[in-house]
């Protein structure tokens, strides 16, 4: 028992250190290539959006416009009118008083639920 115990520690170290060689050269090889990528960067980048590859960078450019409140960029993301459900409303976030309501009442008639443009552009501030 006690050889087999060796045999298998001794197989072990030889797995776990025969490797080194081939993972440093890859490494190298690797940190070459970005050092190469970053030279290539401009320098002066004035887009303070990053392009967008997956849902996650489009994500984080809606949280930088909202952030921001770049009513251009956050414009891009909503299909106007926002039609609102029996469900889903975003006025109760907004909180019209009653004369407010009646006012909008007369401006679109039964599409008052409706959020438009300039909805977007009157409550964000």
């Amino acid at each position: 028992m006690k050889k087999i115990l060796m045999l298998f520690a001794a197989s072990l170290l030889f797995a776990c250190n025969g490797g080194d060689k081939k993972k440093d050269a890859n490494t190298q090889n690797v940190v070459q290539e970005k050092v190469a990528d970053t030279t290539q960067i401009k320098i002066a980048n004035t887009s303070k959006y990053i392009p967008v590859k997956t849902w996650v960078d489009d994500f984080k450019n809606f949280r930088s416009a909202v952030l921001t409140k770049d009513k251009a960029k956050l414009k891009t993301y909503f299909k106007f009118p926002v039609v609102t459900t029996e469900n889903s409303s975003l006025w109760y976030l907004i909180q019209l008083s009653d004369g407010e309501w009646k006012k909008r009442k007369l401006k679109y008639g039964s599409k008052a639920d409706f959020f438009y443009e300039e909805d977007l552009d009157r409550y964000l501030n």
